[in-house]
């Protein structure tokens, strides 16, 4: 097993991780599970084009939290995480590692875990759901080897969340 490489929450968005956001949504391997609109490159362009390059954090913050997968602060993005709020103070998450050379090594996962903390610490919020393909294991382990525990099983769709209370659990318990 690959050990896990360190990772880093990035807010600040530049161009350059607009477009490889846009390149992550256009290989196949990549959205494969994901819900995204088939508009969202589209949309990710008009950015670029209309928006002031300071002005794009604030645009990908509008209905939630967004920030960059990186292996350091300085490093370019290798993927993305994404909060949408939901009713009761609870976030869902969305978590991508774009670069598929970088899959299986843990990146997720600590991706992952870092977000739950900051969602749980920073941002106080009671409750992270993960809505996951079934047929998308990585992403299942992730979720599970995060703390999340299976809380709806939709046709395609599982839904994995954690509270504050079971995060702290787990994390006095290793």
């Amino acid at each position: 097993m690959n050990k896990a490489l360190s990772v880093c929450l990035r807010t600040d968005i530049k161009p350059k991780d607009i477009h490889n956001i846009i390149e992550w949504l256009n290989n196949e391997n990549v959205v494969r599970y994901l819900n995204e609109s088939p508009a969202a490159c589209d949309g990710l362009l008009y950015l670029i084009d209309s928006v002031p390059s300071h002005m794009l954090t604030f645009h990908l913050n509008q209905r939630g939290h967004f920030f960059l997968v990186c292996r350091s602060q300085d490093s370019e993005s290798v993927g993305f995480i994404k909060f949408e709020n939901l009713p009761g103070n609870c976030y869902e998450v969305v978590y991508v590692i774009g670069e598929e050379k970088l899959w299986g090594k843990g990146l997720g996962k600590a991706a992952l875990k870092k977000a739950l903390e900051l969602a749980f610490f920073d941002k106080r919020v009671k409750a992270v759901y993960a809505k996951v393909h079934k047929k998308n294991s990585r992403s299942v382990r992730t979720a599970l080897s995060c703390g999340m525990r299976l809380s709806k099983a939709g046709d395609k769709a599982t839904v994995f969340g954690v509270t504050f209370d079971e995060y702290i659990k787990k994390a006095v318990n290793e």
